[in-house]
């Protein structure tokens, strides 16, 4: 029995619908298979960037302002009541030890009276010369000689007394030195111990800061510092710590630190400075990148170091910082890789991929600060 060309074809167009569709069907079960997990805790492969940790000298510095201050500073002051009858310097001159710098008036009746002292001081010892020599040839007795030597030491005392009370209407340099302020004119009236002028000694010129209570005990003497002036900005000098004042600022909270530098001939009281000051220095440290370090959900400080291909994590302690640096107190030693990037995805034990990279400032033992602008600085 032969069937109809139509119903031949219908079944041919059926067959090849069928086909199609079963097609379908078994793509997308096929695109539908499960993902091949990793061998270990079922999370896939990390990429991450790794460092080894290293041992080197460590600093932490911190960044301060300062003053440039003399240490050697006198305020001379009038030791007598009475106008200011020559003023022989001003400011900027240089003076000698005992220079002659201010003289007071009104001093007539001292002078008047020194003079009398005087010569009556001459007329003791020529009258215990002529005694001594009757003396010596037995003309009269030597009590009368004893008598003499008294009178002649009251009048020394005397005329001591006079010179000194003159002395007080006149104002001398107590060391060689600078005038920095002249503070009378000629005819101003003074009253005693009113302060006249100031003279420095160039030679004593220091920087000196303040130190913030969070650092200022952990500063040495001898302590390494780069200074800089804002009226020298392109000259920083090498200066150390000499001397650290033992007690802090009831007030501030600071303590005072100076600063010796060398080239003091280009310096001048009040000058404003900028120190960068080694706070504290730490030998043979463990150092890694400060991306280095993660916190966990305990807020505690922690490391991701890699050994055969897995990430594993250590809690750990951080010591101080230079720029991107960071000594490692506890967690990871010298010599193991640690990751620097990548962490987001990380978790204990994850498999890792490494793309490793040297750290920056690797191999610069002992390294110091070197430009304002661009270091990093601490901030304890």
């Amino acid at each position: 029995m032969t069937l109809p060309k139509h119903t031949v074809w219908s079944a041919v167009v059926i067959a090849v619908v069928f086909a199609g569709v079963a097609g379908i069907v078994l793509h997308g079960r096929k695109d539908r298979q499960p993902v091949a997990k990793s061998p270990i805790g079922g999370s896939p492969v990390v990429d991450v960037r790794v460092v080894k940790a290293q041992k080197e000298t460590l600093r932490s510095v911190r960044e301060l302002a300062a003053t440039v201050e003399p240490t050697r500073l006198a305020r001379l002051a009038s030791p007598a009541e009475g106008p200011v009858a020559r003023l022989l310097v001003r400011e900027g001159d240089l003076v000698k030890n005992g220079q002659l710098l201010v003289v007071i008036g009104r001093n007539r009746t001292t002078q008047a009276r020194l003079s009398s002292d005087r010569e009556e001081l001459r007329k003791v010892q020529d009258e215990f010369q002529r005694v001594e020599r009757l003396v010596a040839k037995g003309a009269v007795a030597g009590e009368l000689l004893d008598k003499i030597r008294a009178d002649l030491e009251r009048a020394k005392a005397m005329v001591e007394a006079g010179e000194e009370v003159a002395s007080d209407f006149q104002v001398r340099a107590p060391w060689p030195g600078v005038v920095s302020q002249v503070l009378v004119q000629e005819g101003n009236y003074v009253a005693p111990r009113s302060v006249l002028l100031e003279v420095f000694d160039p030679a004593s010129l220091v920087v000196r800061t303040a130190l913030p209570e969070a650092v200022a005990l952990k500063v040495q003497r001898g302590a390494e510092a780069r200074v800089r002036f804002d009226a020298l900005p392109d000259n920083a000098v090498v200066g150390e710590v000499t001397r650290i004042f033992p007690e802090l600022d009831r007030r501030l909270r600071t303590r005072v630190a100076e600063i010796s530098v060398d080239n003091q001939k280009a310096l001048a009281p009040g000058m404003f400075a900028r120190v960068l000051l080694t706070v504290e220095t730490v030998p043979d440290a463990t150092v890694v990148p400060a991306t280095a370090v993660v916190m966990t959900p305990k807020q505690e400080q922690a490391f991701f170091v890699v050994a055969d291909d897995v990430a594993h994590l250590r809690v750990g302690k951080v010591g101080i910082e230079d720029g991107d640096r960071i000594q490692v107190v506890s967690g990871v030693t010298a010599g193991e890789m640690v990751v620097v990037a990548g962490h987001q995805k990380l978790k204990d034990g994850a498999r890792v991929r490494i793309k490793t990279e040297a750290a920056k400032g690797q191999g610069e033992q002992g390294r110091a600060p070197t430009d304002f602008k661009g270091s990093k600085v601490n901030r304890p």
